[in-house]
């Protein structure tokens, strides 16, 4: 390891903004930016360093156990381009903290934002029961029944992700809320109406679109990416079905993210209802039930 004279946490934070800035690496797994990514790590390695630490903060003297570590950490970050999240086994995320690992995405979706904010738009009561289809580490069903105290089932094709979907339930002690359930989509879900809210964040990468992605995305879990050849087979599932599983007042809520004008395309007679939070991005659509049946003529096409 090459030899680097650091002191205090400025000395860190300064010198680590610099070196990811110049590894040609992509911040889009929880930061967007060197110096953000360098206070990930900086917040990880010292656990009583608080997310909202004043500038005084920056003034505190460093063991050299935690330079080490700070150092390990930075290098293997910018040597492998593996996501901050995997190096370190977790992520904040919509203020909460969930463990993570190459079976699960690391956490970005927007859909936190809309469940936190100004939900009453989609559904102006509070949710009963949800479904959370797609779960992968379970942070979105974690954030629904954090926010309407509802039950959530959450389900997921991959057993290795529903592992550490539980481990991040039981982490935020919502074993008696969130019921995980493995499935390929719907196929084990009785067709009983019973769901308020269906939530998803499926993949949604077309085979173009994943040959372009940087080396970072490598590191994620091929199938929670990628959705056929225009990144949309799953989509087109769940709209053909998902009304099915919706009680009567119930509404759908999907992130297609990119592929939104794709999807636009292959369904020129179905006015999308899009959604745009205030943080994580775009692509984000709407459907009451009774316009999933509206429509369902097009989507079982």
């Amino acid at each position: 390891m090459p030899q680097v004279k650091i002191k205090t946490l400025g000395d860190y934070l300064n010198w680590a903004q610099v070196q990811l800035g110049q590894g040609k690496l992509y911040f889009g797994h929880g930061t967007d930016n060197p110096w953000d990514e360098a206070v990930a790590i900086a917040v990880a390695v010292l656990e009583d360093l608080p997310l909202n630490a004043s500038r005084a903060a920056l003034a505190i003297k460093l063991h050299k156990v935690d330079v080490d570590r700070l150092l390990n950490i930075t290098f293997e970050r910018i040597h492998t381009k593996k996501p901050l999240g995997y190096i370190l086994g977790e992520v904040w995320y919509a203020g909460y903290k969930f463990k993570v690992s190459c079976d699960t995405l690391i956490p970005r979706s927007g859909m936190f934002n809309l469940l936190q904010n100004n939900f009453a738009q989609i559904y102006p009561t509070t949710p009963r029961t949800m479904l959370d289809l797609c779960t992968g580490s379970g942070c979105l069903a974690i954030i629904a029944a954090h926010e309407f105290n509802c039950d959530v089932d959450a389900i997921d094709i991959s057993a290795e992700a529903l592992k550490i979907a539980q481990a991040n339930v039981a982490l935020h002690n919502l074993t008696d809320k969130i019921t995980l359930i493995k499935s390929d989509g719907f196929a084990t879900i009785e067709p009983k109406h019973q769901y308020d809210v269906i939530i998803s964040n499926p993949p949604y990468v077309g085979q173009q679109e994943m040959q372009s992605l940087p080396k970072e995305y490598q590191w994620e879990p091929q199938i929670a990416l990628r959705s056929g050849t225009d990144g949309l087979q799953l989509t087109h599932y769940i709209l053909a079905n998902a009304a099915k599983y919706l009680s009567a007042s119930g509404v759908l809520l999907v992130e297609v993210g990119n592929s939104w004008q794709e999807l636009e395309r292959q369904y020129p007679k179905v006015t999308f209802n899009w959604l745009t939070p205030e943080v994580g991005g775009f692509g984000i659509f709407w459907f009451k039930r009774e316009q999933l049946i509206e429509y369902k003529q097009y989507f079982n096409k």
